[in-house]
């Protein structure tokens, strides 16, 4: 048949009538999904973390006061206005410096490391002990699994072969950086007694100057003979424990030498400092694997290497990996694709039971095509295969088949008059095509606020889902508009088929979905039309019950990042200058309650399950003791990681000074409220902050209040005596010996394979434990001879500094705050409280006083307002649309409101569940937004069509709302069929993402009754208000027109 004779040549009608090109269209979309899903790069999450830069500085010996003013500030102001930098954070810890750029969104990091790499280099100001700058620019890359290695074994050992395995894990394909988590360096320790200085007549510089003389590796030049050149080198290093000790020292007259060996013990290992790494309470390394762009990929690489490892390892170690990322993308993909698989069915069991099974399947392969369509052009935008994207897939089960049914059921009507094959088809197309089109833009419309949020977690989140959910509207209307009219053209068979169960079935549903249509809700329309008045009146009230619940906050709202990860760790922050044994101590006390808290959780578990830990990694330090956590794959799917944290912290008991603070992977913390202190003045952050202490404490069901201020080590300050001068010392003089025989005196560094090895020069630890020894601490004076230094310098105690803690460049505190059980109120009401009242009292009195809620709360305000903004535009941009295709701007209003009572169905049901609307609940109702605006333009687009026939306009919304009935309801269960599965979502790994369901099908529902009832009334009040209009101007021209007198 030729299409011109029904209709021209327009695209429509020229694939309807072309099945080989409709059926090519879809084949080459199979094959484009198909080909993208081969090589498209998988993870469990995108990286929720922000993009950093980690910029630290080793100042040896220096207290935190001291690293702030001499090393910290000056890197500060000398990056701080470098393009990129979104946020500034530096620490100041005893001999350390940390500052962390936090990077603005979609800024190149490797760029902006560059530029402060090259501002650094050049400061000129920095104390000349400072050693080198370190700037990091993967600390915030989450790996994609780690690898441990651990055994009853000697720690150099285990570090060298740990090193190796790195060097291999980093060659394996896929793999970006293999890197060590330990940070404790390698050093060779030369301790000298002062005893033994003393019978031999040296001190620690002559030691150190010793070694320098006889260690070395200089190149001469070259000698350029007749026969060629020759490099000059003289090189006599001792780099290794034996050779040191048996480098000479001093050689006498008689010939006789004093070896090294003689006066000193070499230690060839590590740093002084107490360190050790624990994995499953044995000595460990980790390695952390950071892919290049497929975690997933290089995770399984990773594991494949670590099995053919394992058989060659020396006896008494052992090998596992941690934190897989290939192992929880498999875990929420079969989650994700269960769910995804039984929502597909449902939604095809519904097209069976109402439509026509070549319709049902037809629309059901239409899903298949949208979904190819988005897995083909998701590289392109940027989006990767994670939980987020499969989520996006499986929101959009339910959505997809909204086009498919509306024309279907156009043609399916169409052919049922007579007007049969492709005719029917193209004429049916063409029918809805406008409101078709029209929907599937507002979807769009609906969804773009998620990829336009300010730079945050927030958008990291919500782009995935929604570059899934415009990709598969997108192909949605592509398959209905031009694939699938050509299968619904074909002429229906004309022999006579006896009705089979299914089709008894059906015939039964259609007719008691016609019964509801005639008996129940064309009588019900006519009263509402009757009383429009107060329908409306009844929907008004409801929406501003539900703005009360949120208001009066029944109904709490919280936007910072809730996401169940499989670990977490614990920062324990014990005070500075901690004994290393009290420091153990507390560690055994916290792996202690850990295993209680495990106790009491493996006992709500099934019998038979594996115990909810399944690996415990601890590296402890002198300043940053941490434990890690890794949940088992079963407890993942019962508990999220708080149900642990709460019991943990109920069994800890007294910690004394120490600070624990629990994070998530992305260092998020764990707690219930933050509040950030800032002031020039120290003592007016000081005052302020205990005074805000004591306020948060007088709140009934506070757990526990941390105060980021760690408390320091006292210090011990020096001050020469007259009798000292007289003898000829100087301050420096005595400083510098004090400083070789506790620090060490750096006699050489060299590169040992990819790391840099110190030799220092100290006195014995047990000559450095004890106030009396530095008081006994023999000090060679300037002709000669010695002193005990207590009778040359006076010893004083001051209280030093712990760590020092800025925030772009101003000093804070910061107040971590934990609630009990007890609580009857949230984080965020007590924040709220505070700012309304406590706040303005201390800034009236600390006028230099600046108070936040952290960072994750500025960050969710600022997420909050950008979301109400881009919906708020999106919906300008929705109601343009809809004013330019229906050429009115009144009837754009009544399309959007049915909005609002969507909205009001997802706040009911977080209110009736006890949920707090999250990010995600708002994602869910904006997406609701777009479906329920759908639904109206497909019955005013009716009304519009036939509101110029002679008939009462009550009459015509009757006729309208009756023929949309169907459709209308058949989009609104096969929506809550793909949703369904969600709703009983259990999974703890996934139960994050059910208030977005909860959103969007609450949403549907409410939706659907403010389409099938508030609309109508609606525009029959809009046409009293017309009607009105036409009186009154009416009555002013009879009134013009009316002589007077």
């Amino acid at each position: 048949m030729n299409p011109g004779s029904f209709g021209g040549r327009s695209l429509l009608a020229w694939f309807a009538a072309n099945p080989v090109a409709a059926n090519l269209l879809m084949i080459i979309i199979f094959l484009g999904g198909g080909l993208s899903l081969q090589t498209m790069d998988k993870q469990a999450y995108p990286r929720f973390a922000p993009t950093t830069v980690r910029i630290s500085a080793d100042y040896p010996g220096a207290g935190p006061s001291e690293v702030q003013e001499s090393v910290c500030i000056p890197i500060e102001e000398a990056i701080h206005d470098l393009v990129g930098i979104k946020r500034l954070s530096s620490e100041a810890l005893d001999g350390k410096c940390v500052i962390v750029v936090h990077v603005q969104q979609d800024y190149n990091t490797q760029d902006l490391a560059l530029n402060i790499r090259s501002r650094t280099q050049t400061l000129r100001n920095l104390p000349r002990a400072v050693e080198k700058i370190d700037i990091d620019d993967t600390s915030w890359e989450y790996p994609a699994i780690s690898v441990v290695l651990y055994g009853d074994t000697d720690m150099l050992a285990l570090r060298r072969l740990a090193e190796r395995v790195r060097d291999d894990l980093g060659t394996l394909e896929g793999v970006r950086l293999a890197k060590l988590w330990s940070t404790i360096a390698y050093e060779i320790s030369v301790e000298v007694s002062a005893e033994r200085l003393r019978q031999h007549q040296l001190t620690l510089a002559d030691v150190a100057e010793a070694i320098r003389r006889s260690s070395l590796d200089l190149p001469g030049g070259v000698v350029r003979a007749k026969t060629g050149e020759f490099q000059l080198r003289a090189k006599s290093t001792a780099y290794e424990r034996n050779a040191l000790l048996d480098l000479t020292l001093r050689t006498y007259s008689d010939g006789t030498t004093v070896k090294l060996g003689e006066v000193a013990s070499v230690t060839d290992g590590f740093a002084d400092e107490g360190a050790e790494n624990l994995s499953n309470g044995r000595p460990s390394e980790t390695i952390g694997v950071i892919a290049q762009h497929d975690l997933v990929e290089t995770a399984e690489s990773v594991k494949a290497y670590v099995e053919e490892l394992a058989a060659r390892l020396p006896e008494g170690i052992e090998v596992t990996t941690r934190r897989d990322n290939a192992r929880s993308f498999a875990e929420l993909l079969d989650t994700l694709v269960f769910e995804a698989i039984t929502g597909f069915l449902l939604v095809l069991l519904v097209l069976m039971l109402f439509l026509s099974t070549r319709v049902a399947l037809w629309a059901a392969v239409g899903i298949m095509i949208s979904v190819s369509g988005a897995l083909w052009w998701m590289p392109a935008a940027g989006v990767t295969l994670n939980m987020l994207s499969l989520f996006g897939f499986l929101l959009a089960l339910g959505v997809l088949v909204d086009d498919a049914i509306i024309v279907s059921e156009r043609v399916y009507d169409l052919q049922s008059r007579g007007i049969t094959g492709l005719k029917g088809a193209v004429r049916g197309v063409r029918d809805v095509a406008v409101p078709v089109v029209l929907g599937v833009s507002i979807g769009l419309i609906a969804f773009l606020p998620g990829l336009f949020v300010p730079p945050s977690w927030a958008t990291r989140f919500m782009k995935p889902v929604a570059v899934v959910m415009i990709l598969s509207l997108a192909f949605s209307l592509v398959e209905a508009l031009l694939i699938l009219p050509s299968h619904l053209a074909a002429e229906p068979s004309q022999r006579v088929v006896t009705p089979n169960a299914l089709a008894r079935l059906r015939a039964v549903l259609n007719g008691g979905l016609d019964a509801m249509l005639t008996r129940a809700y064309r009588p019900f329309l006519q009263r509402v039309l009757a009383w429009r008045y107060a329908t409306v009146a009844l929907f008004a009230g409801a929406v501003v019950v539900g703005w009360a619940l949120i208001h009066a906050d029944y109904v709490k709202v919280s936007l910072e990042e809730d996401v169940s990860y499989d670990n977490f760790h614990i920062h324990l922050r014990p005070p500075l200058g901690t004994p290393y044994p009290e420091t153990q101590a507390r560690v055994r006390q916290f792996v202690d309650a850990l295993h209680q808290a495990e106790a009491e959780l493996n006992a709500l578990q099934p019998p038979g399950s594996p115990s909810v830990v399944e690996g415990l990694d601890i590296f402890v330090n002198e300043t940053d003791p941490t434990i890690w956590v890794e949940f088992s794959s079963e407890a993942r799917r019962q508990f999220h990681i708080r149900d642990l944290i709460q019991r943990w912290y109920q069994h800890v008991g007294d910690v004394g000074d120490f600070r624990p603070d629990f994070h998530t992977p992305t260092e998020q913390d764990v707690i219930d409220l933050e509040v950030e202190l800032g002031s020039p003045d120290p003592a007016v952050l000081e005052a302020a902050a205990e005074e805000l202490k004591a306020k948060i404490a007088s709140f009934p069901g506070i757990a526990e209040i941390e105060d980021s201020r760690r408390p320091g080590k006292p210090e011990i300050r020096l001050r020469l005596t007259p009798e000292a001068e007289r003898l000829g010392l100087r301050l420096r003089d005595l400083a510098e010996q004090v400083r070789h025989a506790y620090y060490g005196e750096e006699a050489q560094r060299f590169i040992r394979g990819r790391d840099e090895v110190k030799i220092m020069v100290r006195y014995p630890r047990a000559e450095r434990e004890t106030v009396t020894n530095l008081r006994a601490l023999p000090v060679r004076l300037p002709d000669g001879g010695q002193a005990p230094l207590g009778a040359l310098a006076e010893v004083r105690f001051t209280p030093g500094f712990g760590a020092l803690s800025r925030e772009d460049r101003q000093s804070i505190v910061s107040l971590h705050v934990r609630l009990n059980d007890e609580a009857t109120f949230k984080g965020d009401a007590l924040f709220k409280t505070l700012e309304q009242g406590f706040f303005k009292e201390l800034q009236n009195r600390y006028p230099s006083l600046t108070i936040s809620g952290g960072a994750a709360k500025e960050e969710a305000d600022l997420v909050a307002e950008g979301l109400q903004r881009n919906t708020l535009l999106a919906l300008a941009a929705i109601c343009a649309l809809i004013a330019v295709s229906f050429r009115s701007y009144l009837q754009p209003l009544l399309f959007m409101l049915a909005v609002p009572v969507a909205w009001l169905g997802a706040v009911l049901i977080h209110w009736a569940l006890g949920l707090t609307l999250s990010f995600q609940s708002l994602v869910g109702m904006v997406a609701a937004s777009g479906v329920v605006v759908n639904d109206s333009i497909v019955l005013l687009d009716y009304i519009r069509k036939h509101g110029n026939q002679a008939a009462r306009l009550g009459d015509i919304i009757s006729e309208a709302c009756a023929a949309r009935f169907r459709p209308i309801v058949l989009v609104s269960l096969t929506n809550l069929a793909g949703f369904f599965p969600m709703l009983f979502e259990t999974s703890e790994q996934a139960k994050f993402l059910v208030p977005v369901t909860l959103s969007l099908t609450f949403g549907l529902l409410f939706g659907m009754a403010a389409t099938l009832i508030l609309i109508p009334a609606c525009y029959a009040v809009l046409n009293d208000v017309r009607e009105l209009i036409k009186t009154l101007s009416g009555l002013a021209k009879l009134r013009m027109l009316t002589p007077r007198g």
